[in-house]
């Protein structure tokens, strides 16, 4: 698979172990050795964590972030996802890639 920026539902369903997912997310860590998310999307994490009360679960998340590839959002990533049609993994359909 062609390499891609994570979107917070498709994280989300990774981190939860959705038997959809995993199987294409362990073929994409083959190939790139790590994920690529932004800095939004753990943000969107982190705030859904700490509403549950799930202090454990924000540990383990950060520990999971410096394993794998964060971008802060700049104009040149903004570009970057706009001009891609593949940046963003989509779940549509129980897909995990486009």
């Amino acid at each position: 698979p062609p390499q891609v920026m994570l979107d917070t539902d498709i994280l989300s369903a990774i981190l939860r172990q959705n038997q959809l997912v995993i199987p294409k997310a362990r073929a994409y860590l083959a190939e790139h050795s790590r994920f690529t998310l932004s800095i939004l999307t753990r943000y969107e994490i982190l705030r859904g964590l700490k509403t549950k009360g799930a202090n454990q679960q924000a540990i383990v998340f950060d520990r999971f972030c410096t394993r794998n590839t964060i971008l802060s959002v700049t104009e040149e990533v903004a570009v970057l996802v706009f001009r891609s049609i593949r940046p963003v993994i989509s779940f549509h359909c129980g897909h995990l890639f486009r």
